[in-house]
């Protein structure tokens, strides 16, 4: 195989593994780490719907890389696991244990870094009110961490268009 055929199969490589990772719903990939990845982003997910059942803001925020971000509409921005836990600790005071549903769509590896889109629900009971139910979409990125997990490094809740 001559150098130029060696050098663009391999950019054809790299470009396939850069197309994003489908749902269930879909054509399954082809390739064994767009699975694992899978598995990683359902385990991360299942912790995090945990924690937020329990009311539990430190499980949360452990899902966060050291420098991880959580992005508000506004421009409010909370950064460091310390400050995530506090963020939510309010939060979970206010409305009591949270029934969280993360829905992936989309996810993009590009190094080190996960990029994924999806949808979620929040659904909770202040003490002496009704159900509340919050719903939108996301964008999360996630970190490779030198032991070869993955932490979030920032996420973002979608506001909705204005109506």
């Amino acid at each position: 195989m001559t150098r130029s055929a060696r050098r663009w199969r391999l950019a054809a490589a790299a470009m396939c593994a850069a197309l994003p990772m489908r749902g269930a719903a879909q054509s399954p990939p082809q390739d064994t780490s767009g699975a694992a990845l899978r598995q990683m982003l359902s385990e991360r997910y299942e912790r995090y719907a945990t924690a937020f059942a329990a009311a539990n803001p430190e499980a949360v925020a452990a899902l966060y890389d050291t420098a991880g971000s959580r992005l508000y509409t506004g421009g409010v921005t909370v950064r460091g696991r310390a400050a995530i836990a506090a963020d939510l600790r309010s939060f979970l005071r206010a409305v009591g244990p949270v029934k969280v549903k993360i829905g992936v769509r989309d996810a993009w590896q590009l190094g080190d870094l996960l990029y994924e889109a999806g949808d979620w629900s929040y659904a909770f009971t202040p003490p002496g009110k009704a159900l509340t139910t919050l719903t939108g979409q996301y964008l999360t990125v996630w970190k490779r961490q030198e032991d070869r997990s993955w932490l979030i490094l920032a996420d973002v809740a979608i506001p909705p268009p204005a109506a």
